[in-house]
């Protein structure tokens, strides 16, 4: 039996046209794409910390991915300007 739309649990945070059309990576492809690894993800996740992630189930082992997005906006909260002297 399928769920409708309206049947399902309301989200935290309203999805966007952007958010919906995301690309969602693997961690080893997230690992690529911030240059760590996989390992330090998962340390990340565990610590709460690092970039946000989706969980494609609520079970305490389901898939996780990443968003294109929300892995670009991490990188952007440590970006700094040099200072002058």
């Amino acid at each position: 039996m399928e769920k409708s739309v309206s049947s399902l649990p309301a989200e935290t945070e309203p999805a966007t046209a952007s958010h919906l059309l995301d690309e969602l990576l693997v961690p080893k492809e997230a690992a690529t794409f911030l240059k760590c690894s996989v390992s330090t993800l998962a340390r990340w996740r565990g610590d709460g910390l690092g970039p946000r992630y989706v969980k494609l189930t609520e079970h305490r082992k389901g898939a996780v991915r990443y968003r294109a997005s929300d892995l670009k906006t991490y990188l952007a909260r440590f970006v700094r300007e040099a200072s002058s002297k």
